[in-house]
């Protein structure tokens, strides 16, 4: 019996067993027999396609996590940046850039959990949607991209280039011919920044558009990368401050507004009063006054009260 016709067959008869053990009234019924003539196999009882599809099935119950990426990769699409992927090819190895991403915010997921604890999944996950979120999104334009990309380049301790060759030669990472090479590009790193300093008006290929493109193009993922970090600042910075949820409302559903009274309603229930004073209140409450029928707005106020015709 191999093969996952085998199996399905083993549970199918486990679970038929297990239900002749219950009461006649209260067995399931079985289902599938074009499966018999189709497939060769026994009836597949009704309990296990639900074991089945509650095991394979797509989950229902929001998750804090889904909706707090679904809210980044919707708020970001409707500004035209880039993604923030935390899904998809290697997400599930340890120290890809989608599991990283996926980790940052599992972070604060676990953080609203510790501080509003007790709440449901739902609670949780409306804490991070859109409604929520967005406040927390800085405005990148592109012009911010292209100033972030030129103070690089005039402080070269802050460009990544810099940085990412000092550190290869301290590590030993750079060796032989590579030492070289790496302290010619440092060199070039210092002239461009001395460039720009004594001619602002010298504008170096790091900061033009690419031949048939454009500056939103070019400085995209940057500003997509900016937009990401101040929202994760400003998130951190309301957790530390207690105002994550101090414009998205309470942890919990609010109650419904009571509805306002209107003057004609005010009217009629001092009207009813004052009749349950002298005796008739329960007569007019039992086949004349019904608030909810005030609403009719071709009767008078004293029809409305008195009239059995609505």
């Amino acid at each position: 019996m191999a093969g996952p016709l085998g199996y399905i067959n083993a549970a199918t008869k486990a679970l038929n067993y297990l239900g002749d053990q219950r009461d006649p009234e209260d067995k399931p019924e079985s289902v599938g027999p074009e499966w018999v003539e189709k497939y060769g196999i026994g009836p597949m009882n009704v309990k296990l396609g639900m074991s089945l599809a509650n095991l394979f099935g797509k989950r229902t119950e929001p998750s804090a996590q889904r909706t707090f990426s679904t809210s980044i990769g919707t708020f970001l699409n409707e500004h035209g940046l880039g993604t923030y992927k935390t899904l998809g090819k290697g997400a599930s190895l340890s120290g890809t850039p989608a599991a990283k991403r996926r980790n940052k915010l599992s972070t604060f997921v676990r953080m609203a959990q510790d501080k509003y604890p007790g709440l449901s999944k739902a609670a949780y996950a409306k804490m991070f949607g859109r409604s929520n979120l967005d406040r927390f999104f800085p405005m990148i334009s592109i012009g911010d991209a292209r100033e972030s990309r030129k103070q690089e380049i005039l402080n070269p301790k802050q460009n990544p280039a810099w940085i990412r060759i000092t550190e290869g030669l301290k590590s030993g990472k750079i060796k032989g011919k590579g030492i070289n090479n790496a302290l010619a590009a440092l060199r070039g790193i210092e002239n461009k920044a001395a460039s720009l300093r004594e001619n602002p008006n010298y504008v170096p290929k790091a900061l033009k558009a690419g031949k048939g493109s454009n500056l939103g193009f070019k400085f995209k993922g940057r500003q997509t990368d900016m937009t990401m970090e101040g929202f994760f600042k400003n998130l951190q910075r309301a957790f530390d401050n207690d105002t994550f949820l101090s414009v998205a409302g309470a942890t919990q559903e609010q109650p419904p507004a009571q509805e306002q009274p209107t003057q004609e309603r005010s009217l009629a229930e001092n009207a009813f009063n004052a009749f349950k004073n002298i005796g008739i209140g329960s007569a007019i409450s039992r086949n004349v006054f019904n608030p909810k029928r005030l609403s009719r707005p071709d009767l008078g106020f004293g029809q409305k009260l008195f009239s059995r015709q609505y």
